[in-house]
Parts: C-alpha cells; structure tokens; sequence
C-alpha cells in the first residue's frame, strides 16, 4: 500500500500544487516572522504564489449549510 501511495503522490499534480502552498507558507512565515496581521501574511503568499505562477482566489465565500439553512 505504501508504493501505491508514493506512485500517486509523485504523479498527482494536486499533491504537487499541495507541497507547493506548504512550503510558500512556510517560507512567508519564516521571512516575516511573528506578530503581524493575518492580512500581512495573506499578501506574501500572495506575492510567492504569483511568482511561482500557481493560480488563486482571495476570500472566497463559500455557502455553508447548518439545519438546512445556508449561514
């Protein structure tokens, strides 16, 4: 099971995109350091995501629904 699962790892580009994001994240965490606001941070990864040229959307409102109501 666990060759099945480095196979699909290595030739899924969702899993690829995925580590991506991680490491950007980490890496805007990392440069900037604690304390700022989460926008600040927003923004970096914005910025390293177009430069790696990954395709995103800001704030997307998504409905969510709670006892058959969208909230």
């Amino acid at each position: 099971m666990k060759d099945v699962i480095k196979k699909w790892k290595k030739n899924n580009y969702i899993y690829f995109y995925m580590q991506s994001v991680e490491e950007i994240c980490k890496k805007v965490g990392n440069n900037l350091g604690k304390g700022y606001a989460e926008c600040v941070y927003q923004e970096g990864i914005c910025v390293l995501l177009r430069e790696n040229g990954i395709s995103y959307s800001k704030e997307v409102v998504l409905p969510i629904k709670y006892n058959n109501s969208v909230i």
